[in-house]
């Protein structure tokens, strides 16, 4: 839990500080101000706390995209009490899928419930309920690959991307959010076979090293799309059609950069520092 922790609060702390001079100087040389209020004192201590994903009304601000690292500091704590509960039983497969669909059905009753049918989401003060359910999914879909022996699985890679790319091209309703989680969850299982050309591909060091740093990116992409839509909002207000590919590339180059920068010198030496501190800690307890 703790070298969880190390990874996911450092990169976090950093860059909500960074928002602070950012936000100063835009509001006083820029004339900035924030129509949602995304910049209060109450909506930074939430931020620092990791809490601005609990679903307190009025909570996200600063660093947006840390709301969800909340929710999913609220699963890695119940995390101990899940993975006694899934993996020291004997769940078969059916069992497995029962539970799956006892999840959905309680989360798309709810939110159908509460909306009228109008979202799969219940509202944000449900948040933890659908970050938990959907963290308990990505559990059972792990016991289901330590227990099944599926050889093949491009079939169901290709299914689950089509399904995907069609919601996503065809905007659907947001009350069948549900079939998208559960294509990704089905894209996740498939990666579990090597034998087909995605799963090599993403057992190279490119997209390795990708993933190494994904958890930066997340962080760091809002603040860099803050900076560089202020600048490209001034510099070329007129770009568009193909000319829009040099912002693109810019989004997406200056993101991967400082990602790179804060998991080399802010994530990785946070994780080294704290195992060495565990370590010590242990040794003194086994002394005593």
């Amino acid at each position: 839990m703790w070298l969880r922790i190390a990874r996911i609060y450092p990169v976090h702390l950093v860059t909500t500080l960074a928002l602070v001079p950012i936000f100063l100087l835009a509001s006083t040389l820029l004339n900035y101000h924030s129509p949602a209020d995304a910049f209060s004192l109450p909506k930074l201590l939430f931020s620092m706390s990791l809490t601005n994903g609990f679903g307190v009304e009025n909570s996200v601000g600063w660093n947006a995209p840390s709301w969800s690292v909340s929710s999913e500091l609220f699963a890695y704590l119940c995390f101990p009490f899940l993975a006694a509960l899934l993996f020291r039983a004997s769940l078969s497969t059916l069992q497995c899928f029962a539970i799956m669909a006892a999840v959905f059905a309680l989360t798309i009753s709810l939110g159908w419930g509460l909306t009228d049918r109008q979202s799969y989401f219940a509202g944000w003060q449900f948040v933890l309920l659908r970050v938990l359910s959907e963290f308990l999914v990505g559990m059972l879909i792990f016991r289901l690959y330590q227990i099944t022996k599926v050889t093949t699985l491009l079939p169901m890679a290709v299914v689950a991307l089509s399904i995907i790319a069609f919601m996503a091209l065809f905007n659907t309703h947001s009350r069948w959010d549900w079939v998208m989680i559960m294509a990704f969850g089905l894209v996740l299982f498939s990666l579990t076979d090597n034998s087909h050309f995605a799963s090599r591909w993403l057992s190279g060091s490119v997209a390795v090293y990708l993933g190494k740093i994904s958890y930066s990116v997340y962080l760091c992409h809002g603040v860099v799309f803050m900076v560089l839509n202020s600048a490209f909002g001034r510099l070329l207000p007129d770009w568009s059609g193909a000319a829009l590919l040099v912002p693109i590339a810019a989004y997406v180059g200056v993101s991967i950069l400082a990602a790179h920068i804060t998991y080399t010198f802010i994530e990785v030496p946070a994780q080294a520092w704290l195992k060495q501190r565990i370590k010590r800690e242990h040794r003194a307890d086994l002394r005593t």
